[in-house]
Protein backbone atom coordinates (compact mmCIF):
# COMPACT_ATOMS: atom_id res chain seq x y z
CA UNK A 1 0.00 0.00 0.00
CA UNK A 2 1.39 3.23 -0.72
CA UNK A 3 1.23 6.57 1.21
CA UNK A 4 0.76 8.99 -1.95
CA UNK A 5 -2.47 10.59 -1.95
CA UNK A 6 -3.75 11.41 -5.43
CA UNK A 7 -5.07 15.03 -6.14
CA UNK A 8 -7.69 15.41 -9.22
CA UNK A 9 -7.09 18.52 -11.41
CA UNK A 10 -9.95 20.29 -9.88
CA UNK A 11 -8.21 19.53 -5.91
CA UNK A 12 -5.26 21.10 -7.52
CA UNK A 13 -6.94 24.09 -9.57
CA UNK A 14 -8.74 24.99 -6.61
CA UNK A 15 -5.51 25.30 -4.59
CA UNK A 16 -4.49 27.78 -7.17
CA UNK A 17 -3.19 31.39 -6.77
CA UNK A 18 -5.09 33.55 -9.20
CA UNK A 19 -3.46 37.01 -8.09
CA UNK A 20 -0.34 35.54 -9.15
CA UNK A 21 -0.95 32.61 -12.02
CA UNK A 22 1.57 33.14 -14.50
CA UNK A 23 -0.88 33.45 -17.63
CA UNK A 24 -1.17 32.10 -21.48
CA UNK A 25 0.47 30.93 -24.22
CA UNK A 26 -0.48 29.26 -27.47
CA UNK A 27 0.55 26.12 -28.65
CA UNK A 28 -0.32 24.22 -31.89
CA UNK A 29 -3.44 26.47 -31.92
CA UNK A 30 -4.34 25.63 -28.15
CA UNK A 31 -4.76 27.42 -25.15
CA UNK A 32 -2.02 26.43 -22.71
CA UNK A 33 -3.17 28.20 -18.92
CA UNK A 34 -0.41 28.09 -16.76
CA UNK A 35 -1.35 28.25 -13.17
CA UNK A 36 0.80 28.60 -9.64
CA UNK A 37 -0.26 26.73 -6.95
CA UNK A 38 1.43 27.00 -3.91
CA UNK A 39 2.80 24.20 -1.81
CA UNK A 40 3.11 21.78 -4.96
CA UNK A 41 6.05 20.61 -4.30
CA UNK A 42 4.35 19.29 -0.57
CA UNK A 43 1.05 18.30 -2.01
CA UNK A 44 2.59 15.95 -4.92
CA UNK A 45 6.36 16.48 -4.45
CA UNK A 46 7.29 17.97 -8.17
CA UNK A 47 7.57 21.87 -8.47
CA UNK A 48 5.77 21.79 -11.97
CA UNK A 49 2.88 19.53 -13.68
CA UNK A 50 1.70 19.49 -17.34
CA UNK A 51 -1.94 18.30 -17.69
CA UNK A 52 -2.06 16.95 -21.53
CA UNK A 53 -5.97 16.85 -21.74
CA UNK A 54 -6.67 19.89 -19.61
CA UNK A 55 -3.82 22.28 -21.36
CA UNK A 56 -2.52 22.86 -18.02
CA UNK A 57 0.51 23.79 -16.35
CA UNK A 58 0.71 23.72 -12.86
CA UNK A 59 4.07 25.42 -10.79
CA UNK A 60 4.86 25.82 -7.25
CA UNK A 61 5.72 29.36 -6.69
CA UNK A 62 7.22 29.23 -3.58
CA UNK A 63 10.38 27.22 -4.96
CA UNK A 64 13.65 29.08 -5.79
CA UNK A 65 13.48 31.47 -8.98
CA UNK A 66 15.80 29.17 -10.78
CA UNK A 67 14.03 26.18 -9.87
CA UNK A 68 10.66 28.00 -11.30
CA UNK A 69 11.85 28.89 -14.68
CA UNK A 70 13.57 25.37 -14.77
CA UNK A 71 10.14 23.44 -14.05
CA UNK A 72 8.38 26.09 -16.13
CA UNK A 73 10.56 25.19 -19.01
CA UNK A 74 9.56 20.95 -18.20
CA UNK A 75 6.19 21.04 -18.26
CA UNK A 76 6.05 23.82 -21.38
CA UNK A 77 8.48 20.69 -23.24
CA UNK A 78 6.27 17.99 -22.26
CA UNK A 79 3.25 20.48 -23.89
CA UNK A 80 5.53 20.89 -26.92
CA UNK A 81 5.82 17.20 -27.24
CA UNK A 82 2.71 16.07 -26.65
CA UNK A 83 1.00 18.46 -28.89
CA UNK A 84 3.22 17.58 -31.65
CA UNK A 85 2.17 14.05 -31.57
CA UNK A 86 5.60 12.76 -29.52
CA UNK A 87 4.16 11.57 -26.33
CA UNK A 88 6.54 8.53 -25.99
CA UNK A 89 9.23 11.32 -25.65
CA UNK A 90 7.38 13.10 -23.16
CA UNK A 91 7.08 9.95 -20.88
CA UNK A 92 11.04 9.88 -20.95
CA UNK A 93 11.17 12.09 -17.80
CA UNK A 94 15.20 12.62 -18.10
CA UNK A 95 15.01 13.85 -21.85
CA UNK A 96 12.17 16.08 -20.80
CA UNK A 97 14.19 17.64 -17.96
CA UNK A 98 17.66 18.05 -20.61
CA UNK A 99 15.71 19.88 -22.75
CA UNK A 100 13.22 21.80 -20.52
CA UNK A 101 16.93 22.80 -18.81
CA UNK A 102 18.83 23.71 -22.11
CA UNK A 103 15.20 25.87 -22.67
CA UNK A 104 15.25 27.54 -19.50
CA UNK A 105 18.78 28.28 -19.59
CA UNK A 106 18.89 29.86 -22.90
CA UNK A 107 16.17 31.78 -22.11
CA UNK A 108 17.91 33.27 -19.07
CA UNK A 109 20.92 33.97 -20.63
CA UNK A 110 19.02 35.78 -23.44
CA UNK A 111 17.29 38.42 -20.98
CA UNK A 112 20.98 38.88 -19.46
CA UNK A 113 21.45 39.98 -22.79
CA UNK A 114 18.78 41.79 -23.75
CA UNK A 115 18.83 43.69 -20.34
CA UNK A 116 22.31 44.45 -20.60
CA UNK A 117 22.03 45.95 -23.63
CA UNK A 118 18.95 47.91 -22.79
CA UNK A 119 21.09 49.13 -19.70
CA UNK A 120 23.89 50.32 -22.56
CA UNK A 121 21.44 51.91 -24.66
CA UNK A 122 20.71 54.14 -22.39
CA UNK A 123 23.88 55.84 -21.55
Amino acid sequence: MSDTIEYTIEQLTAMACPKTSHGTFRLMGHEITILNVPGLIDTVGAYGLWFHKDLVIMLDPDVKPSQYEHALYHEMTHAVLDLTGHMKLSTNERFVDCIGGALAQVASTLNRAEMKAKRKAKK
